[in-house]
């Protein structure tokens, strides 16, 4: 619990300061809420199950995780996540 805590302090801090930085024209109020989903997501959820604990088996897993993260909105461009998604898929072998 202390550890939740921790997390969700820090990212609750960390967007609010992002957001406080940029031009009120500029500021994207929907960020807050992506880092809600994303940091509930990640404290409510299991971790995928991995099959071992080699390189490949670990970029799988976290291929997996970022699909659903891909489809809730991540602050990345279409291009970079598919750029990332690449090379996790080239560690996988």
């Amino acid at each position: 619990m202390k550890q939740a805590t921790r997390v969700i302090h820090a990212a609750t801090t960390g967007a609010t300061l992002a957001l406080i930085g940029e031009a009120p024209a500029e500021r994207d109020l929907t960020t807050s809420a992506r880092l809600r989903d994303t940091v509930i997501a990640s404290l409510t959820t299991d971790p995928p199950a991995s099959s071992g604990s080699d390189l490949a088996s670990r970029a799988l897993a976290l291929d997996a995780a970022l699909e659903t993260v891909f489809t809730t909105g991540v602050p990345l461009r279409d291009t970079e996540a598919a750029l990332l998604r690449e090379w996790l898929q080239q560690l996988a072998g």
